[in-house]
């Protein structure tokens, strides 16, 4: 992460950045690093291996929930007001749980380029892009592109929601980087 933060720094870029609750346990350096940068922190719910899934319990996803949220806000002293679900997997339950404890969008839902309305329990939400199809680890990792070929979608990508603001206002290039994929010594550049 920290070769993808040097990058973003090189050029003035900040970046919402998922962590879920264990890391920042864990690694409270990291995320205070991070927040200096003045990055947002988006909650990653407390570990991949703590799905949100329609078999967990309401109580029991709360407190995954409240814990991460907690976490989160006390070591990086930010509000965290996004939630991106691990593995985009959510229960029926999941967006009136994260709105009632504050956040205010959730990055879970792939099915569009600009925000959205979502209903989330007694309030709304906004469903914030955050494309698979732009993923790096989709892109290198599953779909095997070169690096080439990934950084030319990107740019077509970008060409296409550029002139679109031109005539119909902002637009939204979500480019979701894993450090383990875009963060290696021979991809970086």
């Amino acid at each position: 992460i920290y070769r993808i933060a040097q990058v973003l720094d090189q050029f003035g870029l900040r970046a919402s950045v998922a962590v879920n609750g264990a890391v920042a346990e864990r690694h409270p350096a990291l995320l205070r690093d991070l927040v200096a940068r003045h990055w947002e922190v988006v909650a990653h719910g407390w570990d991949m291996d703590s799905l949100h899934h329609g078999g967990l319990a309401r109580d029991a996803e709360d407190a995954l929930v409240a814990n991460t949220l907690a976490t989160l806000r006390r070591a990086g002293g930010q509000p965290v007001t996004g939630w991106l679900s691990p593995a985009k997997c959510e229960s029926a339950n999941t967006l009136s749980l994260v709105r009632a404890r504050g956040v205010e969008y959730v990055c879970d839902w792939v099915n569009d380029d600009l925000p959205y309305a979502i209903a989330g329990g007694e309030g709304t939400l906004v469903a914030m892009p955050h494309s698979t199809e732009l993923s790096d680890r989709q892109i290198v990792m599953d779909y095997h592109h070169s690096e080439a070929e990934y950084v030319q979608q990107v740019c077509e990508q970008f060409d296409v929601l550029h002139a679109e603001a031109a005539t119909y206002g902002g637009r939204v290039l979500c480019l979701p980087l894993v450090p383990y994929i875009t963060g290696l010594p021979y991809r970086i550049h």
